[in-house]
């Protein structure tokens, strides 16, 4: 099986950004997705460049956390908080991730295209997308976010989590549907994604010559140690024969 490990959340801030860098030296990881709204994108771009996996940034399209780079979805309360910033309700809807009124649909979608063109300006090329909380695997925003695909020259995207077989009998259908379609638009897919623990217990079902995604969330806990959220770097590390 062809193996690809990304580090999500690149830019969110200074800890996530550093751990991450520090797992591309210790040779963990394929690539990195960016979040451009979020304060520390400048500087996780420079580290890239500077430490050589500039190549290797795709985008972390967001629309959870942090404040979002347009003004009209600052005042959806749907999104945003009285402050203008992502409060992230709505992904916890299933109303909402299945169905959207057509002025939210239209904010989110001017939102992801200025994420979208910031990635762009900062000279990235890697074209892989993948989001936050996996916001675009919701119906709504995957519809609004087809037409941005060729514009800013995405060739691969991720597909909803199927390295499990721990799903309820409604989840099976949505994620079949999800990733049929993805895979019926002009961009390159993996064959499964899933998280480590996912590959730790499931790598069984994945077949010789197909492709696998494998998310980890690098970070420095308290002390100084490198970890994928809760699990320390060293057990991932073994997971994947490293």
């Amino acid at each position: 099986m062809e193996i690809l490990v990304n580090g999500d959340d690149f830019g969110k801030n200074e800890n996530v950004t550093k751990a991450i860098a520090h797992c591309f030296k210790k040779g963990i990881l394929s690539s990195t997705t960016l979040m451009t709204n979020m304060p520390y994108a400048d500087e996780a771009v420079e580290i890239a460049r500077k430490e050589g996996f500039f190549h290797k940034v795709g985008i972390h399209l967001n629309l959870t956390e942090g404040f979002p780079l347009t003004k009209e979805i600052q005042g959806s309360s749907l999104f945003c908080n009285q402050n203008g910033e992502f409060h992230g309700n709505f992904h916890r809807s299933t109303k909402y991730r299945l169905f959207m009124g057509r002025r939210e649909r239209e904010m989110a979608a001017l939102e992801l295209a200025a994420q979208l063109q910031k990635y762009k300006e900062y000279g990235l090329s890697m074209g892989h997308l993948d989001s936050h909380h996996h916001i675009h695997t919701n119906k709504p925003i995957l519809d609004v976010m087809i037409p941005l695909l060729e514009k800013y020259h995405i060739r691969s995207m991720r597909i909803s989590r199927n390295l499990t077989k721990d799903l309820s009998f409604p989840h099976k259908v949505y994620k079949s549907y999800y990733n049929r379609r993805l895979k019926k638009l002009p961009i390159s897919t993996c064959d499964y994604f899933g998280g480590i623990r996912d590959f730790k217990e499931y790598s069984f079902l994945v077949r010789d010559g197909e492709k696998i995604e494998i998310m980890i969330h690098p970070m420095y806990g308290e002390n100084k140690g490198l970890f994928d959220t809760d699990l320390p770097m060293e057990e991932v590390e073994g997971i994947l024969n490293i």
